[in-house]
């Protein structure tokens, strides 16, 4: 391929695609995760693996690993590696399409390719959309970049990336958006001709309001779209800083980055590329890919960022390097500039990756065990919630819900309704750490016996999540009659006076729940300060505890969901609530009659 009088230095990139293959070599070892199990199970019954979004193509490439490779995490981990290499090659050609030089291409593609920001999309398999929705969009302007020069090659190369997009990812509307308004300004120049291009213009145009309709037909297909100014405004800062942080810089930096190439190629009299660059970098940034802005939702933007940056790079540094073997070996400075900032990010993440997932592939052995041993769907306890994905695979349950989840271990109540024992087989995590089957009887004696509401009569203050485990989990700590708090020591201390029945409850309107929300109104008469903690099981289960690889990939540090307000009915103050018994809460209450009114819902913020 030639570019406007340049051909690719076929050394620089290859010696780019070396050093991204080689720095994103480690993501190879990595399990999959219980996301993954869970889509793979969807996929193989014959479902969508998302069913919320239209994505056949994505489905269809997770179909064929599946069908060539079964569950060898090898592949699908490669096959994402392959993925992002073609991208980074792909965008190699697009900036020397429109930058004419070999090494302001390699310097794009490498900070591209290096850049640890994608590495949730590159190591989460469930994520292969992302790095298949960019082929698809680098392909588009690829074309859109060629169509200038050849408008019958262009247009076709723009539409096979922009059909190929379309059935990855509904990342499709930024490319659409891109198109549309690229196609219709080559059309007034008559570049390409303007029949060619504004009929493309108007086929995309075509195409996303069928996108759009598709995703009608699917359940919750466009209630993910969040367009409040706020929201919008707080998701682009957090993608750009995602990706700064992913060469060790400041989130400060993020937008500053973008910004700042943008002005140097627009000083440097490159106003067509910094168009380009500008279109593209707001165009990854279109509705869907906004909600909740986790870390692996940054790979479409890290493209049109590393474009803007190599190309400003090329500018800045070709005021001062006159020579071609300069220029050549400015690239593949910034090559190993860009791997030497950004490995320590991928390095301290490709273990956290491992720590995560290390439970998940455990039980992915035993569960595929298990299902060959001709055996039913067990009864699982102690385990993080995504470590039901193996057994949804093996068993073929896909719906993770309809596996009997229980309590864990690690929470303070073992509270049981009367007759509420599941038959069957039963595994999970032990008392102490191993994992396998586990006799149900065995399982309840190892765990104190803890109504789900009541008063306490001492508190332990402890600083942490951690803490508070370590404090459930020791044999010192009666848990029966003292509760482990997460609060200063003086905000307890009105809890230590005397050892007498701090006070009574009655339940008003009974304990309720939603998909992420749960309430209920108790009635309580306290003789003296106290604290009221509630731990019912069903709140660690399903509001309260994200999984380790969840948490993960989301940025949710914290792994309790829930918020909770007690608001008193008689007075409407709000009382005190702290993080009680590791999952459960605890309200601080003053003596008297209180009428308490207890709301829970998820906590979104990241």
């Amino acid at each position: 391929m030639t570019s406007g009088g340049s051909r690719p230095c076929w050394v620089l990139l290859v010696a780019t695609l070396l050093l991204v293959g080689f720095a994103w070599g480690d993501t190879l070892a990595l399990p999959l995760s219980g996301e993954d199990w869970v889509i793979l199970a969807r996929i193989r019954a014959g479902e969508p693996g998302s069913p919320h979004v239209f994505r056949p193509f994505s489905d269809a490439w997770l179909a064929a690993l599946q069908a060539l490779f079964d569950t060898d995490a090898r592949a699908f981990h490669g096959g994402s590696l392959l993925l992002h290499l073609l991208n980074t090659g792909l965008l190699y050609f697009v900036v020397l399409e429109l930058l004419s030089s070999p090494w302001g291409a390699a310097a794009a593609a490498s900070i591209f390719g290096l850049g640890a920001g994608v590495l949730d999309s590159v190591a989460w398999v469930a994520a292969v959309q992302r790095p298949l929705s960019a082929c698809g969009a680098l392909l588009a302007w690829l074309g859109l970049a060629v169509a200038d020069r050849r408008a019958r090659a262009g247009v076709a190369l723009f539409l096979a990336g922009f059909v190929w997009q379309f059935l990855a990812c509904e990342e499709v509307y930024g490319t659409a958006l891109l198109a549309i308004a690229w196609l219709g300004s080559l059309g007034l120049r008559q570049r390409p001709p303007r029949r060619l291009a504004w009929t493309a213009a108007a086929f995309v145009a075509a195409s996303i309001l069928l996108h759009a309709f598709a995703l009608n037909r699917v359940p919750g297909g466009t209630s993910r779209l969040h367009l409040a100014p706020s929201f919008v405004a707080q998701g682009i800062a957090t993608r750009a800083g995602q990706i700064a942080g992913g060469f060790a810089l400041p989130d400060g930096a993020g937008l500053a980055l973008p910004l700042g190439a943008l002005i140097v190629l627009a000083l440097a009299g490159r106003r067509r590329l910094a168009l380009f660059g500008a279109a593209a970098w707001v165009a990854s940034l279109v509705p869907f890919v906004l909600s909740e802005p986790s870390l692996y939702r940054a790979y479409p933007t890290q493209a049109p960022t590393a474009l803007l940056l190599g190309s400003a790079a090329f500018a800045l540094v070709t005021k001062f390097a006159t020579h071609r073997p300069s220029r050549l070996l400015a690239g593949l400075g910034i090559a190993i500039v860009a791997f030497a900032a950004s490995e320590p990010v991928r390095r301290a993440r490709l273990v956290r990756w491992q720590g995560a997932l290390e439970e998940v592939r455990i039980v992915a052995r035993d569960a595929l065990a298990m299902a060959r041993d001709g055996g039913e769907a067990p009864v699982l306890v102690n385990l993080e919630p995504s470590s039901s994905g193996p057994f949804c695979y093996a068993f073929g349950v896909i719906d993770p819900t309809r596996l009997c989840l229980r309590g864990f271990l690690d929470a303070a109540s073992a509270y049981e309704e009367p007759g509420d024992r599941p038959e069957g087989v039963w595994y999970g995590r032990r008392f102490e750490g191993s994992y396998g089957r586990l006799e149900p009887a065995l399982y309840f004696a190892q765990r104190p016996r803890v109504e789900p509401m009541r008063f306490y009569d001492r508190a332990l203050a402890v600083g942490s999540l951690d803490e508070a485990e370590r404090a459930l989990r020791d044999p010192a700590v009666d848990v029966t009659t003292t509760a482990v708090v997460e609060a200063s020591r003086a905000a307890l201390d009105s809890l230590l006076e005397g050892s007498d029945a701090p006070g009574t409850l009655e339940v008003l309107v009974p304990f309720e729940f939603g998909v992420n929300w749960a309430r209920m109104t108790v009635a309580a008469r306290t003789t003296r300060s106290a604290l009221l903690v509630y731990q019912e099981h069903w709140l660690y289960e399903y509001l309260s505890r994200l999984s380790a690889d969840q948490a993960l990939r989301t940025g949710q540090e914290d792994l309790r969901r829930v918020r909770l307000e007690a608001r008193d009915r008689r007075t409407g103050e709000l009382a005190p609530v702290f993080a009680a018994n590791a999952y459960g809460f605890g309200v601080l209450l003053a003596p008297g009659e209180h009428e308490l009114e207890l709301a829970w819902s998820v906590r979104r913020d990241p």
